[in-house]
This record gives C-alpha cells, structure tokens and sequence, in this order.
C-alpha cells in the first residue's frame, strides 16, 4: 500500500514529462494530467470523508481490495497502451490517459487515506503519529533510491516505455 502511494506520486511526476514527449501533448496539455490526478484524489478524499465510517468493516475490506484493483487495472491499461507502439497526440492512450489518471487517482488515493485510519485504529490516539511516520518513512527508504533510478532512465535514454513499466511493475509488487 505504502509503497504503492509513493510510485504512484512518482507517477504524477513522470506524467507531465511522458505526455509531453512521449504522447506529443503541449506543455499546458501535460500539466493539465496533474490536473487531473488532483481531481481523482479530491473526488476519492470526499468519498471516505461521506462514506467511510458508515460501512461496516468487512464492506471497508472489500472497498479497499476493489480499490487496489482498479489501481492495478487502470496502471496495467496505460502500460499496455504505451508498449502497443501508439505514441503521439492520436494514439489510444493519449486519448484515454486524462480518464485513466482520473480513474487511478481515485482508487490510490483511497488506499493512501486507508493507512490513515489503519494507523489511527492499530496503534490508538497516543502512537498513531509515530507508526505512521515509521510507515512512511518506510515508503521513503524505498522509492526515493526507486525515483533516482527513474529520473537516470529518463535523463539517459528517454525510454519512457521503460520507466513506465517499472514504476508500474514496482507498484504492483509493493
């Protein structure tokens, strides 16, 4: 879960770049994806501010695991549409890609917000803030080192397929 959140931050950070080279969006187009993650994950903050506390704990397990799936999905379909060989501003995935963040956002913001309460419920009022920090430095240990081998991918051979599949590979392993 953990290390899930950080590549998908390091996702959003790729995006811009990946779009803009890539896929042959503008630059305003390409900041625009950032746009788009930002409204998955207000939508997603919204939805468990609604609706969390109100489900019982076995229905929460089940959000969750649907959640991770459609992560997963939505992460395995913009793999697919950047390795099909499509690139520029016509290809599949430069259509569906503004969607499809919207849609992982979503999903990885709701299993970013269920370690805030996994650590609220787990450790109590009185340790929560240090397992969290203990989890999220974690989370760090891994994808800062994670996030350099990434941005030397980039910067020494632009093989945006590469990265890509990486980060999403990464993501689903952790």
């Amino acid at each position: 879960g953990l290390t899930f959140s950080g590549c998908a931050s390091m996702l959003t950070q790729v995006l811009p770049v990946m779009a803009t080279y890539g896929l042959g969006y503008s630059d305003g187009d390409a900041t625009l994806l950032l746009t788009a993650h930002n409204f998955g994950s207000l939508a997603a903050n919204l939805l468990v501010a609604a609706v969390h506390d109100f489900l019982p704990p076995a229905r929460q397990m089940w959000v969750y695991a649907l959640a991770a799936l459609i992560t997963v999905g939505s992460s395995l379909m913009m793999l697919a549409m950047h390795l099909s060989g499509a690139t520029g501003a016509e290809s599949p995935l430069a259509h569906a890609l503004p969607i499809l963040i919207v849609v992982f956002a979503f999903a990885n913001n709701v299993l970013w917000l269920a370690t805030f309460i996994w650590t609220v419920r787990f450790a109590g009022p009185v340790h929560s803030a240090t397992l969290h920090a203990l989890s999220d430095t974690m989370r760090l240990i891994v994808t800062v080192p994670y996030q350099f081998v990434l941005a030397e991918t980039f910067a020494s051979s632009l093989n945006y397929t590469l990265g890509l599949a990486c980060t999403m590979i990464f993501s689903i392993i952790g």
